[in-house]
């Protein structure tokens, strides 16, 4: 893949001289390697220093599941070439809302290509995540409703309008909650033998009588987020499909490391999918909500709403208000970013971490996933409330996730940190009087590390520096103005400070 493949498209920019030698091979070192090894060094926080009981330490993010981590590539490509030209893309009248039209559908087509979309298929940004992708289909298929219409609704539904969707058996909450609380009934899948969704109790659920005149849907997790074992997607379409229901897989958890071709035409195809650009290296950003609004509407009456005129495309209309444009520009630079790198090496290092990492053992899995997986058995009120009462800490998942940057002292540093967690945490459930350490604190939820030194944590405030304010202030009428705030005579200082 050519590295302007992007970037000649949405806006001209300085590749970086490394990473194009990285890519050619041409700096004496393996391209995958040194495409890591660019990629590292664009972590943004990657050498930052915070106080703990032991001292400074280096920040080591594990938390990738969550949410990726920012790079400086792409947060000074989007202040550079992004910024300066900014303008609503709904209207292509001025330069600046020409170019951002632009640069947000020549975004939009690079990620439709990056994950096989067909000219059919509409890209969507619906707000937070996965979650309001989902949701947003739910309001798509008319099943969202208030919480407190839902039974009556029901009750008023004839049997064959009502949706029935399948779920599989390591679904977020995202992808099993929200359709619960939809009037569609939730048909939940169990696992096989080797921890997948059990084909054979869908293929039962789908041809039964049950469900044979109503719509169908099958909502899957393409990867779980507690195991990270790997759906079998393209059977789980064949099988949907051949009962005529639609087949939609969320892909929050693994879209930042995996291949994805939808070929939302063909029997093993997919005919929605739910993605988190927050998830992927370089994607985080804040997100914005889509409703019907401004940027929808070709025409508006304003004196018969029966005369407003609809644009036709889907992803016009669903572009409601402003759009997120930098967040859509941000998702595309995210996607070229995992093209960049390739998919061998990130599955070859995910692998070898992962072996690495289960050879060394003592570490188990948990969840509602993992209590189905591994047979655990229901527990009783009482025990419950007993294990409240004794304030010990709760068994649960670790959500590290040994993603294929990591550098080697990284990856052995997580793996020891979890190891330290668990000794302390088993020497407390049995009663133990403590930790080797007396700033090892149980909370009654959770294990909290305290420092001596309490004032090291008010570095972290909102602070606004007396220079900035008087640099700010005095172009703009000696101080009256700071920040977007004035101050007039008789009304209270704001944050303590003098304007």
């Amino acid at each position: 893949m050519k590295l302007n493949k992007l970037f000649g498209i949405i806006g001209s920019v300085h590749v970086p001289s490394s990473l194009i030698a990285a890519q050619a091979g041409t700096d004496g070192g393996s391209p995958a390697e040194k495409r890591l090894e660019w990629l590292r060094s664009q972590l943004i926080g990657r050498d930052l220093q915070f106080d703990t009981c032991f001292g400074k330490r280096l920040l080591t993010y594990a938390d990738h599941t969550a949410s990726g981590r920012c790079l400086r590539y792409i947060e000074e490509y989007i202040t550079q070439q992004v910024l300066p030209f900014y303008g609503n893309s709904h209207t292509s009248d001025s330069s600046c809302g020409e170019k951002t039209t632009r640069m947000v559908h020549e975004a939009r087509e690079y990620i439709r290509r990056c994950v096989g979309a067909c000219p059919e298929d509409a890209l969507i940004f619906c707000g937070s995540g996965a979650t309001a992708a989902i949701k947003r289909l739910q309001e798509v298929m008319g099943i969202a409703v208030p919480a407190n219409l839902r039974s009556q609704v029901i009750e008023n539904l004839r049997e064959e309008e009502r949706w029935v969707v399948f779920v599989g058996p390591f679904e977020h909450h995202s992808n099993l909650l929200s359709w619960r609380q939809s009037i569609a009934e939730v048909v939940e899948i169990g696992i096989d033998a080797d921890g997948l969704v059990d084909m054979e109790a869908l293929e039962l659920q789908l041809a039964s009588m049950k469900y044979s005149n109503r719509p169908k849907l099958g909502s899957f997790s393409a990867c779980s987020n507690v195991t990270g074992i790997i759906a079998d997607t393209r059977a789980l379409s064949r099988l949907l499909h051949k009962y005529g229901a639609y087949a939609c897989f969320d892909f929050a958890t693994s879209g930042p490391y995996v291949e994805i071709d939808m070929r939302s035409r063909e029997e093993e195809g997919y005919d929605a999918i739910f993605l988190s650009p927050h998830k992927f290296p370089g994607g985080p950003g804040p997100s914005l909500p889509s409703t019907c609004g401004g940027g929808v509407v070709a025409y508006v009456n304003g004196f018969n709403a029966k005369d407003t005129v609809y644009y036709n495309d889907i992803e016009e209309r669903e572009d409601a208000g402003t759009p997120p444009i930098i967040q859509e520009i941000r998702a595309a630079l995210a996607f070229w970013v995992k093209e960049t790198v390739g998919y061998e090496p990130i599955d070859l290092h995910e692998t070898i971490y992962m072996k690495m990492a289960m050879e060394r053992g003592g570490h188990f899995v948990f969840g509602p996933y993992g209590h189905r997986s591994l047979e655990w058995r229901r527990a009783s009120p009482f025990t419950f409330t007993r294990h409240r009462r004794l304030q010990r800490p709760k068994t649960g998942v670790d959500k590290s996730r040994l993603r294929y940057y990591l550098t080697k002292e990284e990856f052995a540093f997580i793996l020891d940190a979890i190891e330290f967690i668990d000794h302390h945490t088993r020497k407390k459930n049995h009663g133990a009087d403590g930790m080797d350490s007396p700033k090892i604190v149980w909370n009654g939820k959770n294990l909290r590390f305290e420092t001596e030194d309490k004032e090291a944590f008010l570095e972290y405030r909102l602070i606004y520096p007396d220079a900035a304010i008087s640099s700010a202030a005095a172009s703009a009428d000696k101080g009256k103005w700071a920040l977007g705030l004035i101050h007039k005579p008789g009304r209270k200082k704001i944050g303590g400070y003098k304007q």
